[in-house]
């Protein structure tokens, strides 16, 4: 009887390769928090361990998974946070409507009309006071007017493009302060050519500073009453021609009448310095700009002052183009 043969021992048989396999010997599944670079290899390696079914390559991986160095993912902590809610700056300035604010900046806008009309029309007013005095000739008289209206044409497109650039506010403000100036000057000049320069700049300062004073207030008032709001600045238009008749009335037969005119007619530029200084800038252009927070300041004081809720959240403007955009490539 043929001894008995020990039985053979079956070979250990390796673990079929798949996916199961490796993320039993692997898990829980960690990232480092201190490497990137370290942890993305290790979860390019353990797509390799899937794939080849090696057992001393799931061993390493499972090794080097479980390293002091490594922390566990927190699925609360690593989770996007909710994107803030955002809002349309054009939108914001529809619903907050026609209030007190939109009276603020329509008066103060209206002064600024009302000055540069007058401003507009001391030229014509004071020329034969000035021929008498200086002796003007016809050509000399007639460049006093056509100066002022090339500059106006200068000036209107110079600071729309700096409007773009640089905000309606400042450009507004550094027009009107150059305007009293200047009319300041005129109201004081000695000779024909020093006048004539001083009201080219008058003629460069009512440009810029009529054109801004219009994009601004149709930005800060909402659409549906923008058309009647245009009205009105052209109503404060016609107010500063009877001003500056009025005044003309009772001033121009005394003696250097001519130059008392010129002070009075300064009056509403110095008025509306004053009342410029409690403006905010335009919340569309800041928005357009990237300042947010200011934009949001100043919307929060439009919903304040017309008792709307001011809105939390971001900012953003649906319409980038201004109305200077296209005057850009000429300059």
């Amino acid at each position: 009887m043929e001894p008995k043969q020990p039985a053979a021992k079956s070979p250990i048989s390796k673990p079929s390769p798949g996916p199961s396999n490796v993320a039993q010997r692997a898990e829980p599944l960690y990232i480092s928090n201190r490497s990137t670079k370290r942890s993305t290899t290790l979860l390019e390696k353990a797509g390799k361990v899937a794939d080849k079914g090696s057992v001393d390559e799931s061993l390493e991986f499972a090794s080097a998974l479980n390293k002091d160095e490594l922390s566990p993912i927190s699925p609360l902590t690593h989770l996007p946070e909710e994107a803030p809610k955002m809002f349309d700056v054009n939108k914001v300035i529809e619903v907050c409507g026609f209030g007190r604010y939109q009276c603020k900046v329509l008066f103060i806008m209206g002064i600024m009309s009302l000055a540069d009309s007058a401003e507009i029309w001391l030229a014509t007013i004071v020329l034969y006071n000035l021929k008498c005095e200086w002796e003007l000739t016809n050509y000399e008289k007639a460049m006093i007017p056509a100066v002022i209206y090339l500059f106006y044409t200068i000036g209107s497109t110079i600071s729309g493009t700096l409007a773009d650039r640089f905000g309606r506010l400042p450009v507004l403000m550094v027009n009107s302060y150059l305007l009293l100036i200047s009319a300041l000057c005129s109201a004081f000049s000695t000779s024909y050519y020093f006048f004539l320069c001083c009201r080219a700049v008058v003629g460069f300062c009512i440009g810029g500073s009529y054109g801004t004073c219009i994009v601004y207030t149709a930005e800060m008032v909402p659409i549906k009453v923008r058309s009647w709001n245009m009205f009105i600045l052209e109503i404060f238009w016609c107010l500063g021609s009877i001003y500056e008749c009025l005044a003309a009335f009772f001033v121009m037969e005394l003696r250097n009448g001519w130059r008392i005119q010129i002070l009075l007619t300064a009056i509403p530029v110095l008025i509306m310095l004053i009342l410029m200084h409690f403006m905010e800038e335009s919340p569309r252009y800041l928005t357009i700009k990237g300042k947010k927070e200011e934009a949001l300041s100043v919307v929060a004081k439009i919903c304040t002052a017309n008792a709307k809720e001011v809105p939390s959240g971001d900012l953003f403007c649906s319409d980038v183009r201004s109305p200077y955009s296209a005057l850009i490539p000429l300059l």
